[in-house]
């Protein structure tokens, strides 16, 4: 995929780290990875010769302040497991879903399998029960002062 002019300017060396995300978007809405998490290693996996981890942030940085990312990173209890990353700007559906019509793209919802009619049902009556309330936020780390 070609960037023009414009972009190439604000993106600089970060445009190939920008066509590696688009390469890997896996839905019109711009997630990557399925919205899964990824680490930098992984994506410096994906570059046929990848600059070290921390050019790789600094690219991140530079993508998301233009933006044409926009990330979150994910926690499992106090550990990082990666960040979700979301391309702002998809060109890649843009010219991929004219091309199949939007009625013939099928969407898999969130914790369910193609034809599988017992995992919506499971997460059907997850959403219904609402009994159970959020947990509480895990607090990480000894407590801060404030008067610091």
């Amino acid at each position: 995929m070609a960037l023009d002019g414009d972009h190439h300017k604000r993106l600089g060396k970060a445009r190939l780290l920008y066509e590696v995300l688009i390469d890997w978007q896996t839905d019109p809405e711009g997630r990557v990875n399925y919205g899964r998490p990824v680490t930098y290693v992984q994506i410096a996996k994906r570059i046929e010769n990848p600059p070290r981890l921390e050019t790789l942030r600094k690219w991140m940085r530079r993508s998301r302040k233009y933006p044409y990312l926009e990330t979150r990173t994910v926690y499992r209890g106090c550990s990082v497991v990666g960040i979700a990353v979301k391309v702002l700007k998809p060109k890649k559906w843009a010219t991929q879903l004219p091309l199949f019509g939007a009625e013939n793209v099928v969407q898999m919802k969130k914790n369910s399998s193609v034809g599988s009619s017992t995992a919506e049902r499971q997460t059907s009556s997850l959403k219904v029960a609402g009994s159970n309330p959020a947990p509480a936020p895990k607090v990480c780390g000894p407590a801060r002062d404030a008067g610091r």
